[in-house]
């Protein structure tokens, strides 16, 4: 109805000053799935949230925007320095000239990140929003006769076949071709390469396309983002619960705040006293952040040190809830789970196992698989998707420079025909027969990528001269005392001393020990070597054997529906011996996950319960294609090195290893893009992995068990046993932990010696 503003829009046109027309309208309190309009499920869970940032630029056209005017989009809690706002109003800015082509017209602010806290600033992390944008590259506001709109993901009508029309009525994000991912070349067949489309709020705020500014000359930034200054803990849940793509935090609620969201917990960790090693970023204080420039409200130290206990006063308040609950929830998960009989006594319903999503998928469905339905099974995280995380890996971790390789170049290889890679240190002394079995099996069996490896500073000339011929791009690792700030009191080895991997860094890496540095260093190899453009696989080289080319089944990379893929170990729904349980293992119910595990990040984090039926993920032999593998790697040591900046014991090397942690990231959903990430069930697929079948811990001397092991009975080839005869994999390509068959598997080496490659044999055509 009529009458004036309320008080509170009274003091929020107040802060823009008395010439500006400020507008308020409503909005829709999300708290359920909405991506499903009209039936449909085709926007993504961020369609809600695009849909909403439509209805801004129709205020922007009702409040008189021309083209000629600039258009920012930001969050409530995002803004411009103010030298960076004046310098948008008053200067020459490229971006704001006439006549734009609309590619990449935004200007984006480089954002410093304080956590809740101005005493809790993020140390490397910079956000990139606000973003400005010139009016005649706005949908409503520019010439679309000039900019033709692009195709969206999402359409009212599903049925709709007119081409225009399905393209005038599309919503939500670009699709790719059409600008999305900064891929405009189906756009361009039909305008050509001078003309792009205008860019809706949403297109605004997530479509690559800009240039990011920061000052010249010194480390500052050009925005700052006050992100969840609340003044109390129910203020964030609500936020979580109800913000426009809220799918992901359905439970918001109902558990604690460090729990939503990666920010989140690093705000709590900095209220804890433990910020500086807390989370993927770090933080910092207020006076530690680099550069000059600060909100000038937070320059009052009286005002900063308010703001920090009030922040301090909402963990702790927050802390002691879930403590008294936190019994309770263990005991509520427990039977949610299906895994408490009538008797009290533990056991497992199938048809209760995993996280359901809010369009009704679930996380885990062994049943399938099991029933003869290997296509429906999926094994995804425990956790909600979360676009905020996907956002952070892509737009942070991933474009992070790569620095080269630290180890001196030993030997490189002629480019090879193929583009996929294998990647893997083996420092050893010696290692002749490792590297027939490793190298000698992959060109045997018609593999011709690349083939790239750490090697021993020292190693034999003859071994380098079969290496050589083989077409094996080589590093010396030459190995390093590790860092003061990673080794315990006694010098870091303690009981894993004899391992080098666990005790010993190498030069270049000495923030990492050798079991954990061996993953960057595949990093920078992979992204040192442009040709390595396919499929890639980082793996151990002294267990690992092929029959075949690993990669042959997955197809062109460009077009694989998963770009990063992880081997199970086998588990009680793929056991092919299910009278005897014990003959695999699921990660909930391994002591060794729990143990290494829970003393660094929590039982409350870890949840072995919630994994009681999850298989064990092997971080021997990952694959991936190059982006995949480059996403995997980048979370990975990101999270090693955060973990040994932790100064916890812990949470270090050698009391935490590289398996253990990969699990934990991966079913807490830490290596993001869940739709683009599949774990492979063991006896499928291009990897089989036979060290947990040759061992039988229930009979004495228990290795080099054969009863799991099919083999092929004309050629004696190992099977994997899951896949059908005449699957391109029947054979099963990769042959990992064979060392635990060792009383069977060395004879049959020895009668497959066709498999491997003899000392005697020619170099590869390429070399």
């Amino acid at each position: 109805g009529g009458g004036r503003p309320s008080e509170r829009a009274d003091r929020l046109r107040g802060l823009f000053g008395p010439r500006t027309r400020v507008s308020v309208d409503y909005y829709v309190t999300n708290r359920n799935n909405s991506t499903g309009i009209n039936g449909g499920d085709n926007g993504g869970l961020m369609l809600h949230e695009r849909l909403q940032k439509e209805g801004i630029l129709h205020r922007w056209k009702l409040n008189g925007m021309r083209p000629d005017d600039v258009g920012i989009i930001a969050d409530a809690d995002e803004m411009l320095t103010r030298d960076f706002l004046r310098a948008l109003q008053t200067c020459d800015v490229p971006q704001f000239r006439r006549g734009q082509s609309c590619r990449a017209p935004k200007l984006i602010s480089s954002t410093l990140v304080l956590e809740s806290s101005p005493e809790c600033i993020t140390k490397v992390r910079r956000w990139y929003h606000p973003d400005a944008i010139l009016g005649e590259c706005v949908d409503l506001i520019g010439n679309r006769t000039l900019h033709p709109p692009p195709m969206r993901s999402w359409h009212p009508d599903g049925e709709e076949q007119n081409i225009t029309r399905r393209i005038e009525n599309s919503h939500g994000t670009r699709l790719r071709g059409y600008g999305n991912f900064n891929d405009y070349s189906l756009y361009e067949v039909v305008y050509g390469p001078d003309r792009y489309p205008l860019w809706s709020a949403g297109d605004i705020r997530e479509t690559p396309g800009g240039t990011m500014v920061a000052r010249r000359g010194e480390e500052s930034w050009t925005g700052y983002h006050l992100h969840n200054f609340f003044d109390t803990a129910n203020e964030i849940h609500w936020k979580y619960s109800t913000y426009s793509h809220a799918e992901e935090h359905v439970d918001a609620m109902d558990k604690p705040i460090w729990e939503f969201h990666y920010d989140l917990e690093l705000g709590v960790r900095c209220a804890r006293g433990t910020g500086d090693h807390a989370g993927r970023w770090g933080v910092e204080g207020f006076d530690a952040a680099p550069g000059r420039f600060r909100p000038i409200y937070y320059l009052n130290e009286e005002v900063r040190r308010k703001r920090h206990s009030a922040w301090r006063r909402i963990v702790r308040e927050e802390e002691e809830m879930y403590n008294s609950q936190q019994h309770q929830k263990l005991e509520s998960d427990t039977h949610q789970l299906g895994m408490v009989g009538s008797d009290g006594g533990m056991k497992l319903n199938p048809d209760a196992i995993g996280l359901i999503l809010p369009d009704g998928t679930r996380t885990f469905t062994p049943e399938e698989f099991r029933e003869g339905r290997p296509e429906k099974y999926v094994n995804l995280p425990n956790v909600l998707p979360d676009p905020s995380r996907d956002d952070a890996i892509q737009n942070y971790l991933t474009k992070r420079p790569v620095p080269p390789p630290a180890e001196t170049l030993m030997h490189q290889a002629p480019a090879p025909p193929g583009s996929n890679a294998i990647l893997g240190l083996a420092s050893y002394p010696e290692f002749m027969q490792g590297w027939r079995l490793m190298v000698g099996s992959l060109r045997t069996n018609g593999y011709d990528g690349h083939i790239i490896v750490g090697v021993n500073p020292a190693i034999p000339q003859r071994e380098r001269d079969y290496l050589d011929k083989m077409g094996v791009t080589y590093y010396a690792v030459e190995t390093a005392n590790c860092s003061a700030s990673i080794l315990d009191d006694n010098g870091g080895g303690g009981a894993n001393a004899q391992h080098t991997v666990r005790a010993k860094c190498s030069r270049g890496l000495e923030d990492l020990k050798l079991e954990w540095g061996r993953y960057e260093m595949a990093r920078r190899w992979l992204w040192d070597c442009a040709s390595c453009t396919g499929w890639s696989m980082v793996v151990d080289t002294r267990d690992i054997f092929f029959q075949a080319d690993p990669f042959a089944s997955l197809g062109d990379p460009g077009k694989a529906a998963h770009d990063l893929l992880f081997v199970e170990e086998v588990a009680q729904y793929t056991n092919t011996l299910p009278e005897t349980p014990h003959r695999a293992l699921n990660l909930g119910k391994s002591r060794r996950y729990a143990a290494k595990v829970e003393p660094c990040y929590g039982k409350h984090a870890v949840r072995t319960i919630a994994l009681e039926d999850r298989p064990i993920l092997c971080s021997g032999t990952v694959l991936g294609t190059r982006d995949g593998m480059h996403r995997f790697l980048s979370v990975l040591v990101d999270e090693f090195r955060s973990n040994n900046e932790m100064g916890r014991p812990e949470c270090r090397s050698p009391l935490a290893t590289d398996q253990w942690t990969m699990n934990h990231l991966y079913y807490g959903g830490r290596f993001g893009f869940a739709d683009r990430t599949r774990t492979l069930p063991w006896g499928t697929g291009p990897v089989l992995t036979v060290g947990k079948p040759c061992v039988d811990n229930a009979k004495a001397g228990g290795h080099s068990q054969k009863d799991m092991i099919v083999f092929d009975e004309e050629t004696g080839l190992i099977l994997n046993p899951h896949e059908k005869d005449g699957s391109r994999v029947r054979v099963a390509p990769t042959l990992h932990q064979w060392d635990r068959c060792g009383g069977w598997i060395r004879p049959w080496f020895r009668e497959h010696k066709g498999l491997y490659t003899a000392m005697d044999e020619p170099a590869m055509a390429w070399v």
